[in-house]
């Protein structure tokens, strides 16, 4: 088994991000390290998919932090269902967990106001997998026969500004296919510190310090 991280980027990756990938326990079998450099993040992620080896590709961003344990939590989601997610929030204000429903008529929607989904409190949600129409692909991991199954491209900016993350979600939903999320795998980003005094929805539910990393 092998596992492909692939991290695309506008440009540099600040050297605090691979501190952190760092602290991460890979599998003992064999990882790869992909980085792609470009304008348009969904040509980025496209690349990525071509150039892995893995059996399971896992998207990350460079400004993400990570729970130690996310890839031998993911991997082992990955007997149960081909793509799944991490938990956590919008980098900016307000706030809103990466977690979409779709309507047809509308597109992809965020309903969360604060940490509630479908009347279920994630952080505290005793289901370990929790299933959404759309998520981001800030901590995500995909079996890679799931590409398989698509035509190219697998990403792409669509039209009426929605992202290239919900473009592949929206592929997926016609194969019947929706993502889920491990409310356990608590993801953060780097430089968050307290707004006003008070802790970003992050820091509230999680276990990790999302001090800035120096």
């Amino acid at each position: 088994m092998k596992l492909s991280i692939c991290v695309p980027t506008y440009g540099q990756i600040k050297w605090q991000f691979f501190k952190t990938m760092m602290l991460t326990k890979k599998p003992k079998d064999d990882w790869e390290l992909i980085t792609v450099g470009s304008l348009n993040v969904a040509h980025a992620r496209n690349c990525c998919v071509d150039d892995s080896k893995g059996d399971y590709i896992f998207f990350t961003d460079p400004d993400m932090v990570l729970p130690e344990n996310v890839f031998e939590i993911l991997l082992e989601d990955m007997k149960e269902w081909p793509i799944v997610s991490g938990l956590y929030y919008s980098r900016h204000p307000p706030y809103v967990i990466q977690a979409y429903d779709y309507k047809k008529e509308i597109g992809f929607y965020n309903t969360n106001i604060d940490t509630e989904y479908d009347g279920l409190i994630f952080p505290n949600n005793k289901k370990k997998l929790q299933t959404v129409d759309g998520i981001g692909m800030g901590c995500t991991m995909i079996d890679r026969k799931l590409f398989d199954k698509l035509e190219k491209p697998y990403f792409k900016l669509g039209d009426g500004g929605e992202t290239e993350d919900l473009y592949l979600c929206r592929k997926l939903l016609k194969l019947g296919i929706r993502p889920k999320i491990d409310c356990r795998v608590k993801c953060g980003h780097m430089g968050e510190l307290n707004i006003n005094g008070e802790m970003t929805p992050v820091q509230r539910f999680s276990n990790m310090d999302f001090k800035l990393i120096k």
